[in-house]
């Protein structure tokens, strides 16, 4: 991390050793989808699509410390159909964090489309593009009231004016270090990316189907700092029906980042984390399903209280497959287990066509 002098000169401190406690992220995850293979059941019948249903979410994480930089989608086997497809989607989080060290208070839109064209059944390939905004948002006065109605209390929230953006950064002694106001010029942000998809399996009697995913982003406008903004990823994903209704989706990422540091934010991010995601869906008529869908991300800043802990995300919500054939999908998304590092409420909606 790039530390400052009483003299204003600048030195580089030592990366501090990743704590062991971290590899349970990935070893929980792969335990999940071990345990998916082991209790599937058998099927009388079997094609390439029966393990896929309407699929998950379409969601990306609405943490904080991840919205600078590439965000895994947990693209499951058969999510690229043959053909030529497209989705568009977008999520609006509301944060609010109030801590001796930091204050973070904004909502962040985000955009992502994406064109996608499988060669066949088992191989894919996209293209992506994704825009994070910083704005003061819509959602403040909603959660204030509905904090008030279950006395949940606002942890400050209430002392600031609604509908603006702050980020205060202060160090161990109450002296601020970065004070921010207008937090969009600070953070906005947006890259583009490729993803090469591959089925390996379909699934059996036995076995769930299984894909693998390769990925890169590369940041075209966002905070300046050390590094490339190229960010390389790669992803196991499974599905696997349980019966007519229930389906069950598992995705484990593994992701490199090419920037760490950031000039004008003062604090430094992981350089390689774990992701996963784990979802399962009930189908009300073959076209409809209801999924509640759980995300989890390593922590994505270095020795920075609650940052670096895990981001656990938990949406409800539905995949609806219209006359026409396209797919919308709509989501509540809310923080979980650990509350400071990730939104405190957020919506999501998403629409994909194949053609």
């Amino acid at each position: 991390m790039t530390c400052r002098t009483q003299n204003g000169s600048t030195f580089r401190s030592p990366r501090p050793a990743k704590s062991p406690e971290r590899l349970w992220i990935p070893a929980a995850l792969l335990w999940m989808c071990l345990l998916m293979i082991g209790t599937t059941c058998p099927a009388k019948e079997f094609m390439d699509d029966y393990n896929l249903g309407l699929g998950p979410l379409s969601l990306r994480s609405t943490s904080p410390g991840q919205s600078l930089r590439l965000t895994q989608p947990s693209i499951i086997p058969g999510q690229i159909k043959p053909g030529w497809g497209f989705q568009i989607g977008t999520s609006t989080s509301n944060v609010w964090l109030n801590h001796p060290e930091i204050l973070l208070d904004f909502e962040i839109f985000e955009t992502h489309m994406a064109a996608s064209y499988g060669f066949n059944k088992r191989f894919g390939i996209g293209v992506f593009f994704d825009q994070r905004i910083y704005y003061g948002g819509i959602l403040d006065g909603s959660i204030e009231e509905f904090h008030d109605l279950f006395g949940l209390g606002q942890n400050g929230r209430d002392e600031w004016p609604q509908y603006e953006t702050h980020i205060i950064h202060r160090d161990k002694h109450g002296n601020t270090i970065v004070h921010e106001d207008d937090v969009g010029s600070l953070l906005n942000n947006n890259g583009l990316g490729m993803v090469l998809h591959y089925v390996i399996t379909f699934g059996g009697n036995w076995i769930p189907a299984v894909g693998a995913t390769a990925m890169m982003r590369y940041g075209l406008e966002g905070p300046e700092g050390l590094g490339k903004p190229l960010d390389l990823g790669i992803g196991l994903g499974l599905s696997k029906r349980f019966t007519k209704r229930w389906y069950t989706y598992c995705h484990l990422g593994y992701t490199h980042y090419g920037q760490t540091e950031y000039d004008t934010l003062m604090i430094e991010f992981e350089e390689n984390l774990f992701s996963g995601m784990a979802a399962i869906a009930w189908h009300l008529k073959p076209n409809f399903s209801i999924l509640a869908q759980y995300q989890v991300h390593e922590g994505a800043v270095i020795n920075f209280g609650t940052f670096s802990e895990p981001a656990h995300e938990v949406t409800f919500g539905f995949k609806w497959l219209m006359a026409q054939g396209g797919v919308l999908e709509f989501g509540m998304i809310e923080n979980f287990i650990i509350f400071d590092n990730s939104s405190d409420f957020g919506l999501h909606l998403g629409y994909e066509y194949s053609f």
